[in-house]
């Protein structure tokens, strides 16, 4: 009723940052984090109305918007339960700076919190976690129960949708070989590196089924942000590169 009232007090703040791949988190600026820090500082027994930002999970939020009610008192607000979780957040990721991997860019894990709703009882956030193969499982589920502890003390409830184990295939892996015979047959380049971003090989790995991540376009700066895009002759050279690798392999 607060949107239509004549004598609503309710204001509204607006925060703004810069879409990214949440696997390249230093080439984004995060609105919701903004938000988040702006809302924690904030005297205590405001209301909050409504907390809207970011658009998907792991995507760099670009836009957020933060209602509040500057006349109510409330005694323990929505904005004092997130300021305990995300202290909980923080340290996390100080613990993400020992767990460092100079194959992959950042060399650290990261976190991205990608998407906030408010509901009618609740207000639910969407994230997700960057590991590289430095960590392991063992850690990754102290640092989740971490987070789940948090939110319970909180009155809130933390939930793992998905989990895509990181992994490392050897350079002298004979896929790798063949990519890189097939790669340089097309005059592109055949260099190994780290890619960032989870997909299908993070399953395919853990059932001992040697993988490499291979694709047309450019990934960092171009992917989940407004200009992205994968050139026509890019497309091509990738139908020509897994033919390549099929009639290696497969014949």
């Amino acid at each position: 009723e607060h949107d239509v009232s004549d004598a609503s007090t309710t204001q509204s703040r607006m925060f703004l940052g810069r879409a990214a791949h949440s696997s390249s988190p230093q080439s984004g600026e995060s609105a919701i984090l903004k938000m988040i820090d702006y809302l924690t500082k904030l005297p205590d027994g405001l209301l909050l109305m409504e907390m809207e930002g970011g658009v998907n999970y792991n995507t760099v939020p670009s836009n957020a918007v933060l209602e509040i009610d500057t006349v109510a008192n409330v005694r323990e607000t929505i904005g004092s339960k997130i300021a305990r979780i995300m202290k909980a957040i923080s340290a996390v990721e100080q613990d993400f700076l020992n767990y460092s991997d100079d194959g992959f860019d950042p060399a650290v894990p990261t976190l991205n919190i990608g998407q906030v709703r408010t509901y009618e009882d609740i207000v639910k956030f969407k994230g997700c976690c960057r590991l590289p193969p430095s960590v392991s499982n063992e850690i990754y589920e102290r640092w989740m129960e971490t987070l789940r502890h948090a939110c319970a003390e909180a009155g809130g409830v933390f939930r793992i949708t998905e989990y895509k184990q990181p992994f490392r295939t050897p350079e002298d892996s004979p896929l790798v070989e063949v990519c890189q015979e097939v790669l340089r047959s097309e005059g592109l380049p055949a260099d190994c590196g780290a890619q960032s971003v989870a997909n299908e090989a993070n399953v395919f790995s853990r059932f001992g089924i040697p993988c490499v991540v291979v694709g047309p376009g450019r990934g960092v700066g171009n992917s989940h942000a407004p200009n992205e895009h994968v050139r026509i002759d890019q497309l091509h050279q990738a139908v020509r590169f897994y033919r390549g690798v099929l009639e290696r392999v497969s014949l």
